[in-house]
């Protein structure tokens, strides 16, 4: 029966996200673990050079310290430190929510993700309220339209209650810019994710840091964590990935002759499952103009996006379907 309970516990330590829910979790799932304890990790973000490090870094997870226990937790909180990375720190998701309905509104509003999420979303539609102001009879008017657009773009939602295809260049401009920057990591949106953005952001500082001091040592932090330089290396290929679905989609479609904004919005927007795009899909249009054949590249778009690219991309390569 105690072997039971160790083996349930290592599974739910497995499944807790990150150093604040583990820590959570161990006070929920103490009962379960009345003869071993689960350390918590102390530098679960920190940089390794070696699979050893890795090793030993992932003992720091175990609920169990020998036996296949050990193992089971070594192994599967190695794919869990991976997962905790790419789907971002405790952010906008539904560990937020979580920290909510529990009252730990300081905890929830510590991430740097939250701050930058509601961030955007308030300077973005501001910022197009004051574009847009002399489209609607007041500036209330305004103010809600934009919120709304902007919050349905942002989201990933797809609605639209006015036609921003009549707005000007600058509200359009950061409309297809939200597009791309899409919800937060752990979400039900699609998009980039703002995590991925925040990292390579900080990536990008770091480069220029190193420039002027080639020597100096400096570690990428999020929620005040050194993040490994595997989820560094993971978010920079699907940046590559990302860019490159996008340049070659576009080229496709492009055989239809219909206008740059037109094909550019149109993958855009269906790869990071918003919706509607601008010229001729806008919120007024519909994708009913492209060729069949644009319609299946467009038709793959939405299914990477929604399921993230790696796992549909495995599904092209020959060892995938090899049996074993």
């Amino acid at each position: 029966m105690m072997q039971q309970k160790k083996i349930i516990y290592s599974i739910l330590c497995q499944h807790i996200n990150c150093d604040a829910d583990r820590e959570n979790g161990y006070k929920y799932f103490q009962p379960l673990n009345r003869n071993f304890s689960c350390k918590p990790a102390s530098k679960p973000y920190a940089n390794s050079v070696s699979q050893n490090d890795q090793h030993q870094k992932s003992q720091d997870f175990c609920p169990g310290n020998s036996g296949k226990i050990a193992d089971t937790c070594r192994n599967g909180n190695k794919h869990r430190i991976k997962k905790c990375h790419t789907d971002g720190n405790p952010c906008v998701n539904f560990n937020v929510y979580f920290l909510l309905l529990t009252r730990k509104f300081s905890q929830a509003l510590k991430s740097e993700e939250v701050r930058c999420y509601f961030f955007v979303i308030i300077a973005s539609a501001l910022m197009i309220t004051f574009n847009v102001r002399h489209l609607f009879d007041n500036v209330w008017e305004a103010l809600q339209q934009a919120f709304f657009q902007v919050g349905s773009i942002i989201t990933t939602t797809g609605y639209a209650t006015t036609d921003f295809n009549q707005w000007p260049a600058v509200s359009r401009t950061i409309l297809v810019l939200l597009t791309f920057c899409g919800a937060c990591a752990g979400s039900t949106g699609g998009g980039i994710k703002i995590s991925r953005l925040l990292l390579l952001a900080k990536s990008v500082r770091k480069e220029l840091h190193l420039y002027l001091h080639p020597n100096a040592v400096k570690k990428i932090k999020m929620d005040g964590k050194a993040v490994s330089h595997e989820v560094m290396r993971a978010t920079n290929i699907y940046m590559i990935v990302y860019l490159m679905i996008v340049a070659a989609s576009i080229f496709i479609i492009s055989f239809d002759e219909f206008d740059l904004v037109t094909n550019f919005t149109a993958v855009v927007t269906t790869l990071n499952n918003v919706g509607p795009g601008l010229s001729l899909i806008g919120p007024t249009g519909n994708f009913g103009i492209f060729s069949p054949l644009s319609k299946l590249v467009l038709s793959f778009d939405m299914l990477a996006g929604r399921l993230e690219l790696f796992p549909i991309l495995i599904l092209f390569l020959r060892e995938t379907w090899k049996k074993f």
